[in-house]
């Protein structure tokens, strides 16, 4: 009879028991280095975007950042080392459309989008068509009567991702010709446009921010329909007629398998540390375009996004063969 009494309370004690552990869990975590994941190379957007988050992250993770850069595919190899990690919230991935819009639509990867679970969207800026400051071209009409007269003639510099797609859809609208040569990274175009092996570069906004204000290159264009406050003489794509929603956005992702109580922890965190004034301080000096959506709400934008992203691929006869 105490036999039977005893297995009894014991049964009924399993669910208070794994209550009692994934309580435990969620209260615990995080209890060591959280390591983001970075598929480009250092310098980039992911780059700056990581080290922006990394100062507060003591502060509300509990926990330091580190980074490790996994570069190769056109960001996507850092995808797909995270998409392969343990799903214990301690391996993030930092991404942009390159790697979530533009390379599963433009080459064959083992994920999608729909492997990863959003926790913050951190920025967003967006791309410009740039040219030696002692280039011919002095305004962006003069570059596109040039390009239409000399089809192909003239090269341009950006990744094999989201700025190939980009740059792809300005030349279907601007109904011109160039021919692409591959980066790993938009600040390598950057340079390889100021050592004059490129005509022009087609990058972030970030990555030729520098050489835009010391005076070596010439921003042509920028994408979007607001004007850059640091460059408002610099047209943008609506300025100059063309419908281009896109810009170069960059944010925080873990496995679509990680806890939901890990996952409801980081998008807290991460929603406090764009918050504090200071993170948003150190995004404005590195002209991030500090730009903070919380992660479910940007799931929901993402899926909306690569829809038109891939469809756009589709159109412009993209997609692999």
């Amino acid at each position: 009879m105490k036999a039977k009494i005893f297995l009894g309370l014991f049964f009924l004690s399993i669910p208070f028991l794994l209550l009692q552990i994934e309580f435990s869990s969620a209260e615990n975590y995080p209890e060591k280095t959280i390591e983001v994941i970075n598929g480009f190379g250092p310098g980039g957007i992911n780059d700056l975007n990581v080290r922006m988050i990394s100062i507060a992250s003591q502060k509300y993770l509990g926990q330091t950042m580190i980074q490790s850069f996994r570069a190769g595919a056109s960001g996507a190899a850092g995808a797909i080392y995270v998409a392969k990690a343990p799903a214990d919230g301690y391996t993030l991935l930092i991404a942009g459309q390159g790697e979530f819009m533009a390379a599963p639509n433009l080459s064959k990867v083992p994920y999608t989008y729909k492997d990863f679970k959003c926790i913050a969207k951190t920025s967003a800026k967006p791309f410009t068509l740039c040219v030696l400051k002692d280039a011919p071209w002095q305004s962006i009409e003069e570059f596109i009567n040039y390009a239409r007269n000399n089809p192909g003639k003239l090269t341009y510099g950006s990744t094999a991702g989201s700025g190939f797609v980009g740059a792809e859809k300005f030349q279907d609208d601007a109904k011109i010709k160039l021919t692409h040569v591959p980066f790993p990274g938009f600040g390598p175009a950057v340079i390889a446009l100021l050592g004059k092996h490129i005509d022009c570069a087609w990058v972030n906004m970030p990555a030729a921010d520098a050489q835009a204000r010391a005076g070596k290159i010439r921003l042509l264009v920028i994408t979007g329909s607001n004007p850059e406050k640091d460059f408002p003489n610099v047209p943008t794509t609506k300025n100059i007629g063309m419908d281009f929603p896109i810009v170069h956005w960059a944010g925080f992702f873990v496995r679509r398998e990680t806890p939901p109580d890990k996952l409801k922890f980081l998008r807290s965190a991460f929603e406090k540390m764009m918050r504090d004034p200071e993170v948003f301080s150190i995004g404005e000096k590195m002209n991030l375009g500090v730009d903070y959506t919380p992660g479910e709400e940007w799931e929901q934008s993402i899926a909306k996004e690569e829809a038109m992203i891939r469809s756009l691929i589709i159109k412009l006869g993209l997609q692999p063969k």
